[in-house]
């Protein structure tokens, strides 16, 4: 119940602000972020709005502008249901029930979860994909990251409709999100489309802000493209089309020191303010969230035959397959405390 009235609550202030930051957008962002603060209890948040608090006392900050431009051009519903369940389903509720399980028996629970999604096994066996997700519910977690290499993704639809509490991030090329698709993603108020960053994308994203929906563009990088994606010229094409983050995640080919240098660059601009973007390492900050909420931090994603790949830091580990065994028992005998 209490639970309930706090859920509530943070719903009501959240749509108090969406309004009001469009006439007042620093003193707006900046009384919402310290109601946030005094009233947070899970250590994650703590940490997280703290950090937060500090950085906006720079009245320059672009992340002002951003916050504005959200405000003004994407859907409020969509912008509030995806921020209650990135934040208060994944990192409050299902934070708690993530620990009491790891207490309870004693082995690792991720705060987030990958899925690369077979389009042949989408077409035949949807069941075995939303099984997942609803087991992953059950340990609290409620944050998605689908990628979605090739076929149709209106087949994705139903599972936004059916795990409406959760969080999704749908990897996508530009020829896959298709009118149809947009008209059926924008009912649902619980997803962020990535887009991949290739000739399709201008037009896309377009779109997108269009229709008023929360975007990224995605690069999964190489080797030698981490000198192209840690020069002010990537970030600063990328926030020409508008979205709200910018996203990069390493191939698996890539080594150690070129990850660390990557990420060490995402966190130079984040703190920098400068850009009108939220620049994310999708390992190396998913890595950060899980090590905050469970403290032992492993990043878990499965394949398209449904491998597991469970990242300790930024190391890859050997794998379980989630089609052969329940999700429980995958992380029960991969990652043990």
């Amino acid at each position: 119940m209490q639970s309930d009235l706090n859920k509530i609550l943070i719903e009501s202030m959240l749509k108090k602000a969406v309004r009001d930051i469009q006439s007042s957008p620093g003193r707006t962002v900046r009384n919402l972020i310290d109601l946030g603060v005094n009233f947070s209890k899970g250590r994650f948040q703590k940490r997280f709005l703290s950090v937060v608090q500090e950085m906006l006392q720079n009245p320059e900050s672009a992340y002002y502008t951003l916050f504005t431009d959200m405000a003004q051009n994407v859907d409020m519903d969509l912008l509030i249901q995806f921020g209650m369940n990135l934040g208060y389903n994944s990192c409050t509720k299902g934070a708690k029930i993530i620990r009491q399980i790891e207490a309870e028996k004693n082995f690792n629970v991720p705060w987030s979860l990958t899925l690369e999604i077979d389009s042949e096994k989408l077409d035949t066996d949807q069941e075995s994909y939303a099984s997942i997700l609803q087991q992953g519910v059950s340990l609290g977690i409620y944050t998605y990251f689908l990628f979605l290499p090739s076929g149709d993704a209106e087949k994705l639809i139903p599972f936004f409709e059916e795990q409406p509490d959760c969080a999704f991030v749908v990897f996508l090329k530009g020829h896959q999100i298709t009118e149809t698709f947009m008209d059926h993603a924008k009912k649902s108020k619980n997803l962020m489309i990535a887009v991949y960053k290739n000739e399709e994308m201008p037009d896309v994203c377009a779109k997108l802000r269009e229709n008023k929906m929360l975007f990224a563009i995605y690069q999964r990088y190489l080797e030698n493209d981490a000198e192209d994606v840690i020069s002010e010229h990537w970030i600063s094409e990328v926030q020409e089309y508008h979205p709200q983050m910018a996203l990069l995640a390493a191939h698996p080919s890539c080594s150690d020191m070129t990850r660390k240098k990557v990420y060490e660059h995402v966190l130079a601009v984040r703190e920098s303010q400068k850009q009108c973007v939220l620049f994310i390492d999708l390992v190396g900050d998913a890595w950060q969230i899980d090590q905050i909420i469970s403290e032992d931090a492993f990043v878990v994603g499965f394949d398209s035959d449904g491998n597991m790949s469970a990242y300790d830091g930024m190391r890859k580990e050997a794998g379980y397959n989630i089609f052969q065994s329940t999700l429980e028992d995958v992380l029960q005998n991969a990652i043990k405390k």
